[in-house]
């Protein structure tokens, strides 16, 4: 998990092989630092476990961080790699990457 500003957003994107896009459930004010289906739609094609293992995220931001879009997309190490976009305040936004593998 990492921030960044929302100009970087195109150019992040385009290095990333997407297989498909899910806008939130809802776009209401959430808390990135749970993981699974706490915000995006159940039966997508990538998701972030909510195993206690893949937790432990630190908040770095202030203010609220509200869900924009995942992407699910092909994965050159992995079998998929999932990534999250939530906005912030300022102009910045926070991505989310987990990649899974068998």
């Amino acid at each position: 998990m990492f921030e960044m500003d929302a100009a970087d957003l195109a150019g992040f994107v385009s290095t990333l092989h997407v297989t498909s896009r899910q806008k939130p459930v809802s776009q209401v004010s959430c808390d990135p630092l749970v993981n699974g289906w706490n915000v995006w739609p159940r039966g997508a094609d990538s998701f972030i476990p909510g195993n206690p293992q893949y937790g432990g995220f630190e908040r770095t931001w202030t203010g609220e961080a509200v869900p924009l879009e995942m992407l699910s997309c092909a994965s050159p190490t992995g079998d998929w790699l999932h990534v999250e976009f939530w906005k912030l305040e300022g102009g910045t936004l926070l991505a989310k990457v987990y990649t899974d593998w068998n």
